[in-house]
């Protein structure tokens, strides 16, 4: 996965939503990421690929935010009824 399109980040003051956003395009679709500003603080991630990846991939690049749990789920985006091909949490 090569980045295409520059990572952008910005800040949303919406109330209740206040956060920042960042999406970034990659050779093989996008990637976004939203962290909430409030307590507890969180974020969710979406990784969208047309390109097989290995979850431990994923998962090391989010323990390294500090990452202590997450849940996943894999979906076959090139079946039309996009079944999910894996799903579950990974505790650090």
């Amino acid at each position: 996965m090569k980045v295409l399109v520059e990572p952008i980040c910005v800040w949303c003051d919406d109330e209740g939503n206040e956060g920042v956003t960042g999406m970034v395009g990659i050779t093989t679709s996008h990637s976004t990421i939203h962290f909430w500003s409030g307590e507890p603080s969180y974020y969710k991630f979406d990784l969208y690929s047309c390109k097989d990846f290995e979850i431990e991939s994923v998962a090391g690049m989010l323990k390294e935010l500090g990452t202590y749990k997450f849940t996943y789920t894999m979906v076959d985006r090139t079946d039309d009824e996009h079944p999910v091909i894996d799903s579950g949490v990974v505790n650090f």
